[in-house]
């Protein structure tokens, strides 16, 4: 069974890591993929979700005006101080997270911000270990998702789903990594639709993404993870 909360423990140690080594030039840099958010509006994001979860004020996935208003209350703080809020409650919500039903929106929301973040400072992806999980974990509400349009073939990598089933047959290859990205919404239409298909593609491209697509095309290297 996929441990949930060290997934998001892990994403969240190693997020502080890289920000901390960060200058102050870098934090500053704009985060692809999220809505104008410097790194550290980033963070404060990721700290915000943490401490609203504590303290009760979190029922559900926040909107964009709750998301703006959590970076906005934190614009004055410290990037210390950012990352002892998000240690405090983090320390608090993660023996939970693994019994949360809502367990696989923390693991993606830390990990695919993780990956934006890494984006920004030209740090590579996230260890393929934790995103192929969140993948896995992604996958019945993925299912539910695309099944109604026929039988869909994804070819991740190693990773083999079949999705739905009776006409007509769709099947695409796709690097896992740059699908699960898209599953998240950090992939341009065009980026999707230069995947190799077979068959009919426009359907699934407006209902792979859960979030986005993005306006622009997005990438993030493999480089050495830290």
């Amino acid at each position: 069974m996929t441990d949930c909360a060290a997934l998001y423990r892990e994403s969240r140690e190693r997020i502080a890591a890289l920000v901390r080594d960060a200058s102050e030039e870098q934090r500053a840099c704009t985060v692809p993929g999220c809505p104008g958010w410097t790194v550290s509006d980033t963070v404060a994001h990721l700290a915000a979700n943490a401490a609203d979860e504590v303290a009760g004020r979190l029922t559900g996935v926040p909107d964009d005006e709750q998301t703006a208003a959590q970076v906005e209350q934190r614009r004055s703080r410290t990037l210390e101080e950012i990352l002892a809020e998000w240690y405090g409650a983090a320390k608090l919500i993660e023996p939970l997270i693994a019994a949360h039903p809502l367990a696989i929106a923390w693991v993606n929301d830390v990990l695919t911000h993780e990956a934006d973040i890494r984006g920004a400072l030209g740090a590579g992806r996230p260890p393929e270990p934790a995103w192929t999980a969140a993948l896995e974990l992604g996958r019945p509400v993925l299912l539910r998702r695309l099944g109604r349009f026929g039988e869909l073939r994804i070819l991740a990598g190693e990773h083999r789903f079949i999705v739905g089933s009776g006409e007509p047959v769709t099947t695409v290859e796709v690097d896992h990594y740059e699908f699960w990205r898209s599953v998240l919404g950090r992939r341009s239409r065009a980026q999707m639709a230069a995947w190799t298909w077979s068959g009919d593609r426009e359907l699934y491209i407006q209902a792979i993404p859960r979030f986005g697509p993005t306006e622009v095309a997005l990438t993030e290297p493999a480089v050495p993870t830290r």
